[in-house]
């Protein structure tokens, strides 16, 4: 590890210093941690794990690594390890390195690496990338694991969620300490803290203009591209936190999003869900000691639209001539992720179904008094649909219809109304609704 170059980039360094083993005169001053968590997990795991710069040149392999191959360390940094790739394999994996590192994208391939007997056995060989404040990858953390046969053949799933837990572990106990700019911790003292916020707003490009859409259909865009292809689990994954505007626990994100699954598996689950994720909707997440949280650079359709719902319900004076436009009257119309069952969203649908009935309503009724009887009526509508029963729905669109001349057409809305309710409920519309058509019907 001392031999690994010199390291300028002090993000790279705050890794490199948080996480590699002692391998000099192991003081206080020299060496922040005498034993990181990092290296409790990479050298006492039974799987080879490695580090690379962001150039992709490894300069880490855990103990592992040098009993397996039978090379000493040193041997193998930089790009050194292909002299320890099959002949036959060892083109294709220096390609294949090199476009991850190049493209910054998570690395998995198969390919025959020989062991200290001089036999070549067939291994699978992953990495992440470790991500600095400005979204760039500074570091990258890798796992190497010999399978159980002679020819590379489709893994079992748990092998596959094993191998992913191991690696996203790693991950995890280094990506934190990167992102609050912290190069370790000294014995015996409180970590450095930071505001993860403070990075975000500090950003480069990769994590700006990414929106996620809730209402009408789920739905990713960065810089007002659609990102195609993302895997139900990534959906998943990141509806969930668009739905909750704070920090979510991995335990409490894991028990929620797989309720009959054991503590465990729904654990494996989420961060084989985050480790497959794609590169652009990744950055849409922030990894802290804490939990999970989307970057406050992130739009998401329905936070828009609650806030226009809630001002539209304040006293009067406090909404906007926005949130009476069509795109606000569309956007309350909208339901929230129609077709998903799972029981926390069926929780937040009942939520926003409650809010935006009552918005639209008030929707309604200011459209109405303003004149905007067109766009009212639409409001009105979609507060009927929201709720066929509802009778304020109901008189806010016979209040449009009158207000427009239009007699027959508030007559039809009640009479259709009046119907519906007897039919379900064996009710009759309220006085209130009857008293708007009294002259009409008088007449």
């Amino acid at each position: 590890m001392t031999d690994g170059g010199a390291r300028n980039d002090p993000e790279a360094n705050a890794v490199w210093s948080a996480q590699v083993p002692c391998t000099r005169t192991c003081s206080v001053s020299s060496v922040r941690l005498r034993r990181t968590d990092f290296e409790a997990i990479a050298e006492s795991i039974p799987h080879i794990v490695w580090m690379a710069g962001s150039d992709g040149s490894t300069d880490y392999f855990n103990r592992r690594g040098t009993e397996y191959t039978g090379v000493p360390r040193q041997a193998a940094y930089g790009w050194g390890w292909l002299a320890l790739i099959h002949p036959d394999d060892a083109e294709r994996a220096r390609r294949g390195w090199e476009h991850a590192s190049r493209t910054q994208t998570p690395f998995e391939m198969t390919y025959r690496m020989r062991r200290c007997d001089g036999v070549f056995r067939w291994h699978t060989v992953r990495a992440l990338p470790v991500r600095g404040r400005n979204g760039r990858v500074v570091k990258w953390i890798g796992t190497t694991d010999e399978l159980d046969h002679a020819e590379p053949a489709p893994r079992p799933n748990d092998r596959i969620a094993h191998e992913t837990e191991v690696l996203q572990t790693l991950l995890d106990t280094v990506q934190p300490a990167v992102l609050e700019g912290r190069g370790g911790v000294e014995p015996g003292a409180p970590p450095a803290r930071a505001d993860s916020r403070d990075h975000l707003e500090r950003a480069g490009p990769d994590i700006r203009g990414i929106e996620i859409s809730l209402l009408g259909a789920f739905g990713v865009q960065a810089g007002g591209e659609p990102i195609e292809g993302l895997s139900a689990g990534s959906q998943r994954l990141l509806a969930y936190l668009a739905l909750h505007d704070r920090v979510v626990t991995r335990v409490a994100m894991a028990g929620t999003m797989w309720p009959e699954a054991s503590d465990h598996r729904a654990g494996v689950s989420l961060r084989s869900a985050l480790s497959r994720m794609d590169g652009r909707a990744r950055d849409a997440i922030v990894v802290t000691s804490a939990g999970l949280r989307l970057a406050t650079s992130v739009t998401v359709d329905l936070r828009d639209a609650q806030a226009v719902a809630q001002r539209l319900l304040q006293p009067e004076g406090t909404s906007r001539e926005s949130d009476l436009s069509s795109a606000a009257v569309s956007a309350l119309s909208a339901e929230l992720l129609p077709d998903w069952y799972d029981d926390w969203v069926l929780a937040e649908t009942d939520d926003w179904r409650q809010l935006r009935l009552h918005a639209l309503e008030a929707q309604a009724r200011s459209l109405t008094a303003s004149g905007h009887l067109a766009r009212a009526a639409v409001a009105a509508r979609a507060a009927v649909r929201v709720e066929p029963l509802r009778e304020s729905a109901h008189a806010h669109l016979v209040r449009v219809h009158l207000a427009e001349g239009n007699q027959s057409e508030a007559l039809r809305i009640f009479d259709r109304y009046r119907d519906l309710l007897f039919r379900e409920l064996g009710l009759e519309p309220t006085p209130h609704l009857s008293e708007l058509l009294t002259d009409i019907r008088e007449k």
